[in-house]
């Protein structure tokens, strides 16, 4: 019947369900563990690019002393020569054409 001496078909491990409660318990330790892993793991701190050798800081602090608020109103554009631009959304969009 295809069965090696020796190997029973009725072993546990040849059950289709057992089989698939293996490979879900599997799969959820391995998704348990990359959602353990991906939550809030800062790898760049104040020292990352500070070069402590080369550098003339020597505060540790910054203090807020003032705030300046300029406003200006945007020109309008109202030609129409297609030259391209900013869209509505703010998005920036080349003048050429989209075709083939």
């Amino acid at each position: 019947m295809g069965y090696r001496p020796g190997i029973s078909p009725d072993n546990l491990v040849f059950k289709w369900w057992f089989q698939l409660l293996i490979a879900i318990g599997v799969a959820g330790l391995i998704v348990g563990l990359m959602a353990y892993r991906s939550g809030g793991r800062v790898t760049v701190n104040s020292h990352t690019y500070l070069n402590s050798n080369q550098s003339r800081i020597i505060n540790k602090y910054d203090r807020f002393v003032r705030q300046t608020v300029t406003k200006q109103k945007k020109p309008s554009n109202n030609n129409s020569s297609g030259g391209g631009g900013i869209s509505r959304g703010g998005h920036s969009h080349s003048g050429g054409s989209r075709k083939f």
